[in-house]
């Protein structure tokens, strides 16, 4: 069943449609409309022409259309504490025959959190939601939801604030977090999300996919004092949440000291729809679970121990790749539609840019293990990209194993659960140990392949060797 989700916020309508009802559904529809409510509730007459009122009609009718069965609408800070919110929700009930649930400061800051956790399982740390009207924050850990706390903050509503009181973040902080460290600051909302972006043109950051970005805070602070100083000279007004959203950040940093901050695109919406779905344990493996649902590989289910023995007996314990080898396998279900003489560019381009919930770290790695499964030398474009995000001995495992799932491939099929074979290193030269005899035209290409393995795993141990 597809079910919807409406977020009515301080700058804007967020509408979400997802295929199914279940925690790791694909959006299948997603915009943002900017709007202005408070000009329409400041107005004498509420019940009139206004772009709020059009863009509701217009998500209904993509609704319907989608065959979106079930929807929450939330509306947050702006709506929470005004004067006309009732009778805004009564006309919506009127015209549209839907509820607009106006939920608490806390709510909206545990279904935001509830959110970050589906988009970054692992999460460790404290949140922020920094939005137009409000600020929450939550800290995180093992999949559970702590302290949580909900502050009109917002980037519309702070400057006043501000002027009466230049210690509101850190009495916040020591009110609420008892002046708690954290090792990780997660960012969520609009006005983290410009200031992020705008950080990955001034970095020249090479993958454009906010989520699950990790940015070094000693580099944000710096690149908070070049943005406050454009903001200055160029006086950009029309940019002052951003301005608002920089004095924000720059406190929560300096109280919560962290050493890493992490962009979640997951918070309120996706907390939202777990709440609809009744979920309260998200798998463990997001991830694999969504890549199963997209790519529909049940039916190939591999056994990946015996690619990790391969793998450790060439160049070292290499537990940490196994999701890197099973997320790669699944994937490659969509290379074979692929022209198998050109390099996969496309495919490459979706693993970097997709909406899965993978790390900057894994779209790299992956997206480097189908190049090389795909080509013996990759295009300069991903080689570039891996310098500036894992290092030179992740890359060079990267492709041992794009060379080790070629082989796969070419001695026992796409869809076989386990290598049928094991690799034998001596004195530097690979051999395939296999119970059958490979056609002449198969072992040529396998030979190949061992040769730029061979090649891989030399420098792996020189790299080792010099650590």
């Amino acid at each position: 069943m597809r079910i919807g989700v409406i977020d009515i916020g301080y700058n804007a309508i967020r509408a979400v449609a997802y295929e199914s009802n279940d925690p790791e559904s694909v959006e299948i529809y997603g915009n943002k409309f900017k709007n202005d409510i408070l000009s329409l509730l400041t107005s004498d007459d509420i019940d009139t022409r206004h772009q709020t009122y059009l863009y509701l009609s217009h998500i209904l009718t993509i609704f319907k259309n989608l065959g979106v069965k079930q929807f929450r609408c939330v509306a947050t800070a702006v709506l929470r504490n005004h004067s006309k919110s009732e009778e805004f929700t009564k006309l919506v009930k009127k015209k549209f025959d839907f509820e607009i649930e106006i939920i608490s400061g806390d709510t909206e800051a545990r279904l935001t959190a509830q959110g970050l956790l589906l988009g970054i399982t692992e999460a460790d740390g404290i949140a922020i939601d920094l939005g137009g009207g409000s600020l929450e924050i939550a800290d995180v850990k093992d999949k559970k939801i702590y302290d949580i706390s909900s502050h009109e903050l917002g980037t519309g509503v702070i400057d006043h604030q501000l002027k009466e009181n230049d210690h509101l973040i850190s009495d916040i902080v020591e009110k609420h977090y008892n002046k708690r460290k954290y090792h990780n600051l997660y960012f969520i909302g609009g006005a983290l999300r410009y200031l992020c972006r705008s950080y990955i043109d001034y970095a020249k950051y090479p993958i454009k996919t906010l989520h699950n970005l990790v940015i070094d805070t000693t580099d944000f602070i710096q690149f908070l004092a070049f943005f406050e100083e454009k903001h200055l000279r160029n006086k950009i007004n029309k940019k002052k949440t951003s301005y608002n959203a920089l004095m924000i950040v720059r406190d929560v940093i300096k109280n919560f000291t962290p050493t890493r901050l992490i962009v979640s695109t997951y918070g309120l919406k996706e907390g939202v729809k777990l709440e609809m779905l009744n979920i309260n344990e998200i798998p463990d493996n997001i991830v694999e679970t969504k890549l199963l649902k997209i790519y529909g590989k049940t039916q190939c289910n591999f056994t990946l121990d015996h690619f990790i023995e391969i793998l450790s007996n060439l160049i070292g314990n290499s537990e940490a790749y196994k999701y890197i080898i099973f997320y790669s396998l699944i994937i490659l279900d969509d290379y074979k539609n692929f022209d198998q003489t050109i390099f996969p560019q496309a495919l490459i381009e979706y693993i970097l840019s997709s909406e899965i919930q993978f790390t900057h770290d894994e779209r790299v790695k992956i997206s480097l293990v189908i190049a090389y499964i795909a080509m013996f030398k990759v295009s300069n474009t991903i080689i570039e990209i891996a310098k500036k995000i894992i290092t030179r001995k992740e890359h060079v495992i990267c492709q041992a194993i794009g060379n080790l799932i070629k082989i796969f491939i070419q001695v026992d099929g796409y869809c076989s659960n386990t290598p049928s074979f094991t690799i034998v290193n001596k004195g530097g030269y690979l051999e395939i140990d296999t119970d059958r005899i490979l056609p002449r035209p198969i072992f040529e290409k396998v030979r190949e392949r061992l040769k730029n393995t061979a090649f891989a795993i030399k420098q792996v141990k020189l790299m080792n060797h010099y650590q």
